[in-house]
């Protein structure tokens, strides 16, 4: 299922801008499906987790995730249709069980009861700084769910400005796991937020 996916990333790529036009098949497969599943050896995913992937791009974490765990039931969420109309190509080809895809943008689904304290799990990747990204994602979560954000090396400054925001959205940090690219050196950042009390309204 994973080689599948992987096929049909290469092949829509050439179409739409799903990763960067020059990554390779094994770039794919070791920048981003080994970084959705690296998340797996620091969070346990083999219960029926109730997730929401946000600015889902190509798909990454949550398909990885999904493929690899098929009891876990996943929401994708971009802002951008043909990125969308990909991943519903996905859920269907790979036949994805209680996997959707949604085409909106997360500020305008938190205010949605449908989907607001819903979750036990959201996924944002770097697409914006901490500050922003808990403001989306934190709604999402019931209390006790786990917001986990994948950053670059240098999160210090964005975990200070983001800090009043996590805590009146009701998040903490429990775990900030760093982790070093053995061929390149390169250094990323997996944050677990974990969300103690509920939140009703955004602090804006």
């Amino acid at each position: 299922m994973l080689e599948k996916y992987l096929d049909e990333i290469l092949s829509w790529n050439k179409k739409i801008n799903l990763v960067s036009r020059k990554a390779s098949r094994s770039d794919i497969i070791k920048h981003h499906i080994g970084d959705s599943l690296i998340i797996s050896n620091y969070f346990d995913f083999s219960k029926p987790l109730r997730i929401i992937d946000i600015g889902a791009g190509a798909g990454f974490p949550g398909i990885p995730l999904k493929i690899m765990f098929p009891d876990i039931s996943l929401t994708l969420v971009d802002s951008t249709r043909k990125k969308v109309d990909f991943l519903n190509h996905i859920i269907g080809i790979l036949n994805l069980s209680n996997t959707d895809a949604i085409w909106d943008r997360a500020e305008n689904l938190t205010k949605n009861k449908k989907y607001m304290e819903n979750f036990d799990v959201a996924f944002a990747r770097a697409v914006s700084n901490l500050k922003t990204i808990s403001e989306y994602c934190l709604p999402f979560l019931k209390r006790g769910g786990t917001f986990i954000v994948q950053k670059g090396k240098d999160i210090e400054n964005e975990l200070k400005e983001a800090k009043k925001t996590m805590t009146f959205l009701g998040g903490y940090v429990t775990n900030i796991i760093k982790l070093t690219d053995s061929e390149s050196s390169k250094q990323k950042t997996l944050i677990l937020i974990k969300k103690f009390k509920s939140c009703v309204k955004n602090p804006h």
